[in-house]
């Protein structure tokens, strides 16, 4: 062996006799970051229990309409950033008008808002073997033109036309194959 060999050996071996101590040393680091994570973690969650945030398996009562119903804080919740969303997330609880029984009062016709939750618990309950379902149509109003445009509006105004109606980009410059 030539000197430039020994000395890559004499290298290679002070690197794999420290490895060990390096290891040791990253991983306390590691290990270190990890409980400043699960702490950060923790003291959100206390933070968010202290806002009243709600659990996605609450049951909520709703009177809408004078017609009342149950359904999830998730089926309420489930078009994010939707003002339904942000209303029912459970942090705004307090301040949502109620009934006399104490159910959250939504100011609807049920005709209209029953369609909007049915469709979103059909998209909940979709799997991978299953087609999604379509959403509401102007046939679901008994070809009502006017309901079917309050019920668009009503999802317009709740903000939940991107989770209803979803807009998709055809690229129409492809060729069909």
């Amino acid at each position: 062996m030539n000197e430039l060999d020994n000395e890559h050996e004499a290298a290679l071996d002070e690197a794999l006799t420290n490895l060990p101590h390096l290891l040791t040393k990253r991983l306390k680091l590691l290990e270190q970051r990890e409980e400043e994570l699960k702490k950060s973690f923790e003291r959100l969650e206390k933070e968010k229990e202290s806002l009243g945030c709600g659990k996605d398996g609450d049951v909520i009562h709703l009177n809408v309409g004078g017609t009342r119903i149950a359904t999830l804080r998730s089926t309420l919740t489930f078009v994010e950033n939707s003002m339904l969303a942000a209303r029912f997330s459970g942090r705004w609880d307090e301040s949502i008008a109620n009934d006399k029984d104490g159910n959250f009062f939504i100011d609807q016709p049920v005709d209209l808002f029953l369609p909007m939750i049915d469709y979103i618990r059909g998209k909940q309950n979709q799997t991978p073997l299953t087609d999604a379902p379509e959403p509401p149509s102007l046939s679901d109003f008994d070809d009502n033109a006017k309901k079917f445009g309050d019920f668009k509006r009503m999802i317009e105004y709740f903000g939940m036309t991107p989770g209803i109606f979803p807009v998709t980009l055809v690229d129409y410059t492809k060729e069909e194959q």
